[in-house]
C-alpha cells in the first residue's frame, strides 16, 4: 500500500520550524497541496519576528517548492484561526487535513507565574486549537471527509514542574481532541492526538544537546502523516511518538472498592490499599468512552440507589410494609418497642457470591425502619434477598437458616434470640404479589388483605382503548411496538435481548406516570401495561421526551446526562434498549 495525498490539501501550524516543518514537507513530498503557517514569533510568543528578516513560514515554502512541492504561507498567529483556513480555501478550494503543531513556552515555578503566563500558553495551545479547528469544521463536515491531528505532550499527560500553564493546556487537548473525535466520527472526520518525543526550539529548555541530536522531528512525521492519511482508521486516539517508536496511551482503572452510602473519612483511611491497588489484574478495567467510564459506577448506583433498594426486591416491599405498620399502629408499636428493645442491621445479598446490596436498619427502641445501615446495631443479619422472604413467609425457619450458614449473624446473642417472624402480623404470597403501594396500604390497616393474586387483574385486557384514555402523544407509537412484538419477525429481532423493562411515561414532569412493561425473557416475548413484577431496567421520562427519542430528535445519552431520562436497575440492560430495537425508521 502506497499512501498518496495528490489532490489533498493540508493546513500545518506553527510550521516554521522543528516537528511542523518536517510536517509540512514530507506531506508536500506526497503530494500534497500545503498552508505552511508561522507566526514567526519567540518562542515565549511575544512578537511577530525581527523587522527585515524572512518569515520562517516562507523559508519552508521555499523548501518545499524547489522540491516540486506546493504550498502557500500563512503569517497569522493561531488567535487569527479562521484567517489561516481561509488561506487554504482561497489558494486551494478545500481542505482536508489539519494539523496544528503551533505553540509556546513560558515556563516558570508555579509561585512565580503570572495570570500573563497562563493566559499566553492557554490562548496559543489550547484556544489556538479550538480556532483552527472551528473555522476547518464547516468545510470537512460539506465534504464528509477530514483528518485531524492535535498535539498535547508528555507534561499534559504525566505533568512537569516549571509547567502548570503548558501542562494544563495540553492535558486539556486530550479532552478536546477525544470529544471532537465522537462529534466528526458519523461524518468521517476523524480526530487523534499526540504526544511527540522530539529534539526542537521548544524541548532545548528541558533536554540536554545529545537528546535533542538523536529525537530528531524526523522520526514523528511518518507517524504524523498516516494519521492524516485516508487510509487510517484511527479516531480519537492518544498516542506517544519519538526515536522511531509510537505507542497508543489508554486509561487503566483498578478495581476499587464500593463504600456503603454513609461511609466515614475513616472507612476510606481503612481501605485505602484497594482504592489504589492495580495488582488485581483480572478485576482492573480499561475506560474507553463516557459510557465505560459510567457503566461500572452507574451499575451499583442504580441497583442500590444511594444504597436504597429499588422496589422490585422482596425485601424492600417487605420493610416498606413493616414501616407503614409501624406509623399506622402506634399502640401495636410501643408494644414491640417495650417487648424487644433492640436494633436489627439487615444486609441482603442478590446472591450467595455477591457482597451485601441492600441494607436496611429495624430500630425496635424507637419504633422506625431505615433505608441504610445502622451506627449502633445490637445485631446484624446477613443473607439472600429470597430467603429473607422466605423467613418472613414462614417458608424457612430462622434458626435452621442460621445452622446451615444461610444466614450470618453478629452482634448480641440475646438481640438476636428476640428477633423472629411473629413480631410482626404474618405476611403471605397474596400479600406479596400485591404491587407495592396496595400491599403497604393494606398491611398498615392491619394486614388484611384479598385473596386475589395478581392475574385477576390482567393487563391485556382492553389494552389499545386504555391506551388511548391515557391521552399520550406516544400511544400509537406503544401500541405499534406491542404490535410489531407480536409478529415472528418482532420477536425474532428481540428475543436474543433477554431483559425485562419498564417505561414510564408523564404527561407532564409533575404528572402521575403511566408504566408499560416490555417483556423480552419470556418465551415468546410480551408487552403489556402496568408495571413489571421485576425488571431489569427501567426508564422514567416525560412523553414529549419518549417521542423525541423514538424518533432520532434526541440522543438517549444526551437525555440521561441531562436528566431528562432516568434509569433504573442494570446499566448492561438499559445500553441494549435502544430505538432501533422495535421500530423501523419507515414506520416512524
Amino acid at each position: 500500500m502506497t499512501i498518496s495525498f495528490e489532490n489533498q490539501v493540508a493546513v500545518v501550524t506553527g510550521a516554521g520550524g522543528g516537528l511542523g516543518k518536517t510536517y509540512a514537507k514530507m506531506l508536500a513530498s506526497m503530494g500534497a497541496k500545503v498552508v505552511v503557517n508561522d507566526y514567526g514569533g519567540s518562542l515565549k510568543g511575544e512578537t511577530g519576528g525581527v523587522k527585515n528578516q524572512i518569515n520562517p513560514a516562507d523559508k519552508v515554502v521555499n523548501e518545499i517548492k524547489a522540491n516540486g512541492g506546493t504550498a502557500v504561507a500563512n503569517y497569522d498567529s493561531v488567535e487569527n484561526g479562521q484567517t489561516i483556513i481561509d488561506t487554504a480555501i482561497k489558494n486551494f478550494g478545500k481542505l482536508d487535513i489539519l494539523v496544528n503543531n503551533a505553540g509556546i513556552l513560558r515556563d516558570v515555578s508555579f509561585g512565580k507565574m503570572t495570570e500573563k503566563d497562563f493566559n499566553m500558553v492557554m490562548e496559543v495551545h489550547l484556544k489556538g486549537t479550538f480556532n483552527c479547528c472551528k473555522a476547518a469544521w464547516p468545510h470537512m463536515v460539506k465534504q464528509r471527509y477530514g483528518r485531524i491531528v492535535n498535539t498535547s505532550s508528555a507534561s499534559g499527560i504525566f505533568g512537569n514542574f516549571g509547567q502548570v500553564n503548558y501542562s494544563s493546556a495540553k492535558s486539556a487537548l486530550l479532552g478536546f481532541s477525544k470529544s471532537l473525535a465522537h462529534e466528526g466520527a458519523p461524518k468521517n472526520i476523524f480526530v487523534n492526538c499526540i504526544a511527540p518525543i522530539a529534539g526542537t526550539r521548544m524541548t532545548q529548555t528541558v533536554m540536554q544537546q545529545e537528546m535533542i541530536d538523536a529525537l530528531k522531528p524526523e522520526y514523528v512525521a511518518p507517524f504524523v502523516c498516516y494519521l492524516s492519511s485516508k487510509e487510517c482508521e484511527e479516531n480519537g486516539g492518544v498516542f506517544e511518538v519519538g526515536a522511531g517508536w509510537a505507542a497508543k496511551l489508554r486509561h487503566q482503572r483498578s478495581a476499587g472498592k464500593f463504600f456503603p452510602v454513609n461511609f466515614t473519612t475513616n472507612d476510606v483511611a481503612k481501605h485505602w490499599n484497594e482504592v489504589t491497588n492495580f495488582s488485581n489484574i483480572e478485576k482492573n478495567t480499561y475506560p474507553d468512552a463516557l459510557n465505560d467510564s459510567l457503566i461500572l459506577v452507574l451499575n451499583e448506583v442504580l441497583s442500590k440507589k444511594g444504597n436504597q433498594p429499588t422496589n422490585n426486591t422482596m425485601s424492600y416491599k417487605i420493610f416498606k410494609m413493616f414501616e407503614a405498620y409501624m406509623k399506622s399502629n402506634p399502640e401495636e408499636t410501643r408494644k414491640i418497642v417495650h417487648k424487644v428493645g433492640c436494633v436489627y442491621e439487615f444486609q441482603i445479598k442478590k446472591n450467595r457470591v455477591n457482597p451485601p446490596a441492600f441494607f436496611y436498619t429495624m430500630d425496635l427502641k424507637n419504633g422506625a425502619i431505615t433505608y441504610d445501615q445502622s451506627k449502633t446495631p445490637d445485631a446484624i443479619f446477613t443473607m439472600t434477598d429470597d430467603i429473607f422472604c422466605d423467613i418472613c413467609t414462614g417458608k424457612t425457619n430462622a434458626q435452621k437458616s442460621v445452622q446451615n450458614g444461610t444466614v450470618k449473624v453478629k452482634g448480641s446473642i440475646s438481640a438476636m434470640m428476640k428477633y423472629n417472624k411473629d413480631i410482626f402480623p404474618p405476611i403471605t404470597d397474596n400479600m406479596l404479589a400485591q404491587e407495592l403501594s396496595k400491599a403497604v396500604e393494606n398491611y398498615a390497616n392491619g394486614g388484611s388483605f384479598t385473596s386475589s393474586g395478581p392475574g385477576n387483574n390482567d393487563p391485556m385486557i382492553n389494552m389499545r382503548k386504555t391506551l388511548k384514555e391515557t391521552g399520550l402523544k406516544s400511544a400509537n407509537m406503544i401500541e405499534q411496538i406491542f404490535d410489531q412484538m407480536s409478529t415472528p419477525m418482532g420477536q425474532k429481532k428481540v428475543e436474543k435481548v433477554k431483559f425485562v423493562y419498564q417505561l414510564d411515561l408523564m404527561k407532564t414532569k409533575d404528572s402521575k406516570p403511566v408504566s408499560f412493561t416490555l417483556d423480552l425473557k419470556s418465551s415468546p416475548v410480551k408487552g403489556f401495561m402496568g408495571s413489571a413484577e421485576k425488571f431489569d431496567a427501567k426508564f422514567s421520562m416525560t412523553d414529549d421526551d419518549f417521542m423525541n427519542i423514538m424518533t432520532g430528535k434526541l440522543n438517549p445519552q444526551t437525555a440521561f446526562i441531562q436528566g431528562k431520562m432516568k434509569i433504573k436497575g442494570n446499566m448492561g440492560a438499559a445500553m441494549k434498549f435502544t430505538p432501533d430495537l422495535f421500530l423501523t425508521q419507515s414506520k416512524l
